[in-house]
């Protein structure tokens, strides 16, 4: 089945070829989205500005401009039409690298792909969790992830059955339950061992006074993915923990006077956000 795209034009391009490279390239273009640019456009609204406003389309609505050039309806925006990924068929100055990664992220952010020439970047893939969860995801480093998820952590905690999941670049090779806060004793005697004794999971623990299961995640892809991580066996231990709560008794099945929540505290990094963030 033939994927239906969004594709990303500018005027810097000659409306010819834009037509003649849609037709060679293997989609369904049921959409195409002036970025920017007005150098080779016909009839361009008078005063349009140029490529120095190369993040949004210029001046004058995309029923101005001369759509059937393209051969293809002009919209304007990504989420006008119904589409199953974004080519980027612009290039610069339009579209620099900072620009592009703007539409990256926004194309990211509808669930979309976003294809360009000799690029591909996907959404990661959200995996389902079992029960009652709620993650606190960092979109850069030092930004208090670990902080916020104790916090929320404590809150529940009042009322709640709380475990924190937490993934970094320092967490063990296989998930690591701490069940009650580390002394100082403790972490001192992990760190002389070769172990990391500030991971996320000890800090929940210590700080946040509830059960910590630790994850690692090793390096990150500009769509926010990691190479490698064991953040789901993670998850799965924590409801592993919920069953055998039930199975002792604490908690009835279909009780719900004493929930059990899990909270993941991932911590990861999204490199687009050096290009500005998420749209």
């Amino acid at each position: 089945m033939t994927e239906r795209a969004v594709v990303l034009i500018d005027g810097e391009h000659y409306a010819p070829v834009v037509r003649d490279a849609l037709e060679a390239l293997p989609y369904e273009f049921v959409g195409a989205l002036l970025v920017g640019g007005t150098e080779k456009l016909r009839g361009a609204p008078a005063g349009a500005e140029g490529a120095g406003n190369s993040s949004r389309p210029p001046t004058g609505s995309p029923a101005a401009l001369p759509a059937n050039d393209y051969g293809v309806p002009l919209v304007d925006a990504l989420d006008t039409v119904d589409a199953d990924l974004v080519v980027d068929l612009s290039d610069e100055p339009v579209l620099g690298p900072r620009e592009r990664l703007l539409w990256a992220s926004r194309a990211l952010a509808l669930g979309l792909p976003y294809v360009g020439a000799d690029f591909r970047f996907d959404p990661p893939p959200l995996h389902p969790v079992e029960t009652p969860s709620l993650a606190v995801i960092g979109l850069g480093k030092r930004i208090g992830k670990t902080a916020v998820a104790g916090h929320v952590a404590r809150l529940l905690a009042r009322d709640r059955r709380v475990v924190v999941v937490a993934m970094g670049r320092g967490g063990p090779a296989e998930p690591e339950l701490v069940e009650a806060p580390p002394t100082v004793d403790d972490l001192v005697a992990l760190s002389r061992s070769g172990r990391h004794a500030a991971s996320d999971h000890l800090e929940a623990a210590a700080l946040a006074g509830v059960p910590a299961i630790g994850c690692r995640r090793a390096g990150g892809g500009l769509a926010g993915a990691p190479f490698a991580s064991n953040v789901l066996e993670g998850v799965a231990l924590a409801h592993e923990l919920e069953r055998e709560a039930d199975q002792r008794g604490h908690r009835e099945p279909g009780e719900d006077d004493e929930p059990f929540v899990r909270v993941a505290a991932v911590a990861q990094v999204h490199p687009l956000t050096v290009a500005g963030g998420v749209a």
